[in-house]
């Protein structure tokens, strides 16, 4: 017997989605892995955290090269479970670039 499953209904005041939309619409968010836009400041910040060191944070003027950065951050620590922003082809056939796509989901 199959037992009907009740959809979960999330209000637009809940949820991650609502928080990622409500977060590019401020300015805070980036295209970018690893990126987001300090409004206060105007610049761009890169973050990484490193598994047993302290997060890795780095201020930047351009989105591109705090996204380079991001990527070279990657590279070097060997975190190949985090996407790259440009990525080489041989990495991008790996499937380490973006997709270009979106997800309402975080972490989709």
């Amino acid at each position: 017997v199959l037992v009907p499953v009740p959809a979960v209904v999330v209000s637009e005041k809940q949820g991650s989605a609502h928080d990622d939309d409500s977060k590019r619409r401020n300015g805070t968010l980036s295209k970018m892995f690893g990126v987001t836009w300090d409004k206060k400041n105007k610049i761009f910040r890169q973050q990484l955290s490193v598994p047993g060191q302290k997060r890795v944070t780095k201020s930047f003027k351009d989105e591109q090269l705090a996204g380079r950065e991001h990527d070279r951050l990657v590279r070097f620590y060997n975190l190949t479970h985090l996407p790259l922003n440009f990525p080489t082809e041989e990495e991008f056939k790996a499937g380490r670039g973006s997709s270009g796509k979106s997800s309402a989901f975080r972490g989709v």
